[in-house]
């Protein structure tokens, strides 16, 4: 019993942001917090705990989730991550915008997805405040005066603001791989077009399902995938090409078949595009790939260091809101080169054991023993 006087000591909050997750994933799977405790071995306040942030988790016991909800381990991870990442552009944003403390402290306490949405929306309005419309121009010399990490809201602002639509992003992937010259990726999801020797998703299939609407031209979309996988190869031959992945994306991708919201890959496929990425890591020196444990803001192409071009990841949103575009290319060669920069420094930041060719494809070869 309380003694008269006293009061109760408020539950502990601990910096864990897998909570929401776990939630909804049980919800969606229609499981109650005894059948999810009875299976880890846990009682049932402890779930509960940790799905209201007031508990950590051991990676044991995530590992146990992750099992009985049919998850890969890097969705909790990943989820917790890119959770973060939003919280801290929020509250850069909302200092930005000279927001009080109390109400900062207010707003950061909303959900994940509520989060987002206020920093897109705030994006604008920091990059306004000055009294004049937004220019091209803005982002260019923002990006040559600070450097690409210290522009991700400018850069994707930009894109949105003067990009091509997604008809479009497919012709300038084309323009730029057939320039001669090494190439430099970042990317959020595995890229069957532009995989040496690989099978394909059917691109109209990628094409409607990602973006939930017709091409301009069917034709014109196959035509130029077929050109982007056979520029990508001959220039492989000859130069220098190397792809920066989200460890999770891949992971998901191997373990589930999500190529993205809408589009599910077979078994058979799966295993002919990782079968043709461990084959050119064996065979191809030119050819290299690195895996990123954190998220990724954009997705990117550099070649030769003349050109850069941005397209939007899937969860910013802008591939389904065809009032704004979907990728920039950047032909100025010194703007360019800052963003090889930014790419180089990425790279560096990987672990060698996640960069060395080898090692990626008997971890490739292993991953795809277990799927089966």
């Amino acid at each position: 019993m309380e003694r008269k006087g006293s009061r109760a000591k408020p539950a502990k909050m601990v910096d864990q942001r897998i909570g929401p997750a776990l939630r909804a994933a049980r919800l969606r799977e229609g499981r109650s917090l005894e059948e999810i405790a009875e299976w880890c071995g846990v009682r049932r306040d402890q779930i509960a705990r940790i799905e209201k942030g007031r508990c950590e988790v051991s990676f044991p016991l995530l590992l146990r989730l992750a099992e009985v909800l049919d998850l890969d381990p890097y969705y909790f991870t990943s989820y917790q991550e890119i959770s973060i990442q939003i919280e801290r552009s929020l509250r850069t944003a909302l200092r930005r915008v000279d927001m009080p403390a109390e109400a900062v402290a207010a707003l950061v306490k909303l959900s994940v997805e509520a989060q987002g949405a206020l920093v897109d929306g705030l994006r604008w309005l920091v990059l306004e405040r000055d009294g004049r419309p937004f220019r091209e121009n803005d982002v260019v010399h923002q990006i040559l005066d600070h450097g690409v990490a210290a522009s991700l809201d400018y850069i994707l602002a930009g894109v949105a603001e003067f990009g091509v639509d997604a008809d479009d992003l497919w012709r300038l992937i084309a323009q730029m791989e057939e320039l001669p010259g090494g190439r430099c990726v970042i990317s959020d999801r595995f890229l069957t077009v532009t995989t040496m020797n690989g099978g394909q998703i059917d691109p109209l299939a990628i094409f409607r399902d990602s973006l939930q609407r017709e091409p301009r031209s069917a034709d014109v979309i196959r035509l130029r995938a077929k050109a982007i996988g056979s520029a990508v190869t001959q220039s492989v031959e000859h130069h220098e090409s190397r792809t920066i992945y989200s460890l999770a994306a891949i992971c998901s991708y191997i373990d589930t078949g999500r190529w993205a919201d809408g589009v599910i890959i077979d078994s058979a496929l799966i295993e002919q595009h990782v079968a043709a990425l461990v084959q050119a890591l064996r065979t191809t020196p030119n050819y290299r790939i690195g895996f990123l444990d954190d998220s990724l803001p954009f997705n990117l192409l550099v070649k030769a260091n003349r050109q850069a071009l941005v397209y939007a990841p899937a969860h910013t949103g802008l591939f389904t809101d065809q009032s704004r575009g979907v990728a920039f290319r950047y032909s100025r060669a010194d703007v360019a080169w800052r963003f090889r920069e930014y790419f180089d420094e990425i790279w560096e930041r990987i672990p060698a054991e996640n960069k060395d060719s080898n090692l990626i494809a008997d971890w490739l070869e292993q991953r795809m023993m277990a799927r089966r």
